[in-house]
């Protein structure tokens, strides 16, 4: 496997700006073109996986399949097999598997509004999801009375619970740019306030639609997952506040937009999505983080639940930035590392200065090493970073016969 370098690397993904001319596209490889796709659909290429036969699929069923190799997604009530469409895909691979393993109805609509998804995607269809609530929200007064730190949520109703309290509209709400605070010289932390009696709870690995609109009439549209301090006092004990991690770039639309907004602009948030659940972890012995950038926002939650957990699994974070003054939050790392080395190891990853390092297949081995067989099932890894950071992390740790279902990629 090629060696890869520390990427550029964010948490984010560029949805919409009014018109599909000036969304972000990718090239696509050769032979990936839309008439090539049409040739494949007319072909006898089996392109559902289920031998043609439509099947009733439940949401917890639509969940297993969120990987590269096996992707569904539901559209408008239809299930979809998008593995073979892909790298078809004019948007790239990593904005089909943010829909991966769940209903992308809504993210569908924001970007493709225009498209006829069933002529597209005819020869993909597995069949319908099993309808179900949008919401399982507990009851109102258990949600009030609950500790403010949501990770005193068990797993099991930290997943259930992706509810906005108090809200009548189900997808979005109005939310106040509270406060912006600088992590390096390109990241902020941003806080949004939600109305005043709303409060939101995000599952652990979930992420958020943040959406703002321009004097132009112009709309941003794009996904951050929310984050927490891994030591000291937790970010989520006021449930009405969320706090993102946003890398700026020049060029980036929703990250300039936001950069220049005063306290106080107005955006939209969607409800949480994801498929992530900690209960997975639960019987594993250790967890190993292997993240690039802002890749580290969705496991600042992973890694401080752990910290609280009472299982004393040993989480191992290898980080990987460009250089020490790029790596957002080193300094609570370390520390973290320092108070409890028997439960948090860290391993930095710097692609310049003067021990120049790369997260690569040889480093992986060589920490694997330190533990046991990978193939055991005694090592969950959870991986963030850019697309081909994913892909080829991903395609490294199963080319050393890790189980798949012990790998889980933030798209």
């Amino acid at each position: 496997m090629a060696s890869l370098g520390v990427p550029h690397t964010s948490v984010g993904h560029l949805g919409t700006i009014s018109s599909y001319t000036s969304r972000s596209k990718v090239v696509r490889k050769p032979g990936y073109s839309l008439l090539n796709w049409i040739k494949l659909g007319k072909s006898a290429t089996d392109l559902t996986g289920t031998g043609g036969k439509m099947i009733q699929v439940t949401s917890q069923e639509l969940r297993k399949h969120r990987k590269l190799e096996d992707c569904w997604t539901c559209i408008k009530g239809r299930i979809y097999n998008l593995s073979h469409y892909l790298n078809y895909h004019p948007g790239g691979v990593s904005e089909i598997m943010r829909a991966a393993g769940i209903d992308g109805t809504s993210l569908f609509i924001e970007v493709h509004s225009w498209v006829n998804e069933i002529k597209m995607l005819e020869k993909c269809v597995v069949g319908h999801l099993i309808a179900s609530p949008q919401f399982l929200v507990p009851s109102a007064p258990s949600v009030a009375n609950s500790a403010t730190n949501s990770n005193s949520l068990s797993p099991s109703m930290q997943r259930k619970a992706a509810l906005i309290d108090n809200i009548n509209d189900p997808c979005w709400k109005e939310a106040t740019l509270h406060s912006v605070v600088s992590l390096t010289k390109d990241t902020r932390l941003f806080t949004l306030q939600l109305p005043k009696g709303v409060s939101m709870h995000v599952p652990i690995g979930y992420h958020i639609h943040l959406k703002a609109h321009l004097p132009s009439s112009q709309q941003l549209l794009r996904s951050y997952t929310p984050v927490d301090h891994v030591t000291g006092e937790s970010l989520l004990n006021d449930k009405s506040l969320i706090s993102l991690i946003i890398k700026i770039y020049p060029n980036g639309p929703m990250s300039s937009f936001l950069d220049k907004c005063p306290t106080g602009t107005k955006v939209n948030l969607s409800r949480p999505e994801g498929t992530f659940d900690f209960s997975d972890l639960k019987d594993t012995k250790y967890i190993l983080i292997l993240a690039t950038g802002t890749g580290i926002t969705p496991m600042t939650r992973i890694i401080r639940l752990g910290m609280e957990s009472a299982d004393k699994q040993l989480i191992h974070l290898v980080y990987g930035n460009k250089t020490p003054d790029s790596a957002i939050w080193l300094e609570e790392f370390n520390q973290l590392s320092s108070l409890l080395p028997d439960r948090f190891k860290l391993t930095n990853v710097f692609s310049q200065g003067v021990e120049v390092n790369m997260i690569n297949l040889k480093l992986i081995q060589d920490i694997l090493s330190q533990y046991p067989d990978p193939t055991s099932g005694d090592i969950y890894f959870c991986v963030c970073g850019q697309t081909d950071f994913l892909i080829t992390v991903s395609q490294d740790l199963l080319s050393l016969n890790v189980p798949s279902d012990s790998i889980y990629t933030f798209w």
